[in-house]
């Protein structure tokens, strides 16, 4: 069975995602610190999962042709 080894686009989507957003959010986080004291102890959870969240969204809307279903494709059972 031949293997595609090529990386898929939402991959590299969501890494160029998720290092942009660490940058935005250090940098906003650097200028304004005390936007999320309300947080408490929770702020470092609240900046990775908006940090995560922002990824998983860029991968998503990605298209991947590679690894789509032709239109015609029925699964067989």
């Amino acid at each position: 069975m031949a293997t595609n080894k090529k990386t898929s686009p939402k991959v590299t989507t969501d890494l160029i995602v998720t290092v942009v957003g660490v940058v935005i959010l250090s940098m906003l986080a650097a200028v304004t610190p005390d936007m999320l004291d309300f947080a408490g102890e929770w702020t470092p959870v609240i900046y990775a999962g908006v940090v995560g969240l922002a990824g998983v969204l860029g991968a998503y809307v990605k298209r991947d042709p590679d690894r789509e279903f032709p239109d015609a494709y029925v699964p067989e059972h």
